[in-house]
């Protein structure tokens, strides 16, 4: 147990993380922006893709790190 939760704190992990997160949080930061500008509604879409951004970014977080856990035990 206690190895597994070490190599969840493996450098390669964290940046995964940090990339997945950044890019899906800007991603939708963007969309939201952009329909702003297309609807005239300043901050509504700015505001829905912050929030919709978050349960997208866990998702795609969990799989990431999954598929490299799994990488990582057949490695070994």
């Amino acid at each position: 147990m206690i190895g597994l939760i070490m190599r969840i704190f493996t450098w390669r992990q964290r940046a995964i993380v940090f990339v997945t997160t950044s890019l899906s949080i800007g991603t939708f930061l963007l969309l939201g922006y952009g329909f702003d500008e297309i609807v005239g509604t300043r901050p509504i879409g700015f505001v829905i893709g912050l929030v919709v951004s978050y349960p997208v970014t866990q998702m795609l977080v969990v799989r990431r790190m999954k598929k490299q856990i799994d990488k990582e035990q057949a490695a070994e």
